[in-house]
């Protein structure tokens, strides 16, 4: 399987992350996902997250060959409870700048991502010479 999973926490997260993947499979498909494309990083802080108990899961994947970043947040017994599309896809690969910036800010990661995206889109276009 094409999946990657970086882990960030104490002993006991493990077997969490992978429980949040197969409660975020659902999400993963109605939005187009390839599941095998899947790269991400999970996070379990309870500082990070909108929701108490919940594990995010940030990362890109291919839809329709083209590559999407996410951010979700999952909980169990009850799938994913918050989601954003990072675009550009890039900046979700800065998720562990972001995770400083959130917890210094204390915002969650996905509103920093958010916001990272969107500060990414109102750059002005590189100029070639």
């Amino acid at each position: 399987m094409g999946i990657f999973s970086s882990l960030f926490g104490g002993s006991g997260k493990e077997s969490r992350s992978f429980d949040a993947l197969k409660e975020a499979e659902s999400w993963f498909i109605s939005n187009g996902f390839d599941l095998q494309s899947l790269l991400y990083s999970t996070y379990n802080e309870a500082k990070l997250t909108r929701f108490s108990g919940a594990t995010i899961l940030v990362g890109t994947g291919k839809v329709s060959n083209e590559n999407k970043g996410f951010a979700i947040e999952v909980l169990p017994t009850h799938g994913v409870v918050s989601s954003e599309i990072i675009n550009p896809h890039g900046i979700a690969t800065n998720h562990r700048t972001a995770s400083m910036q959130a917890k210094i800010s204390g915002k969650p990661l996905i509103d920093v991502l958010v916001a990272m995206a969107a500060a990414h889109r109102a750059l002005p276009p590189l100029k070639r010479y």
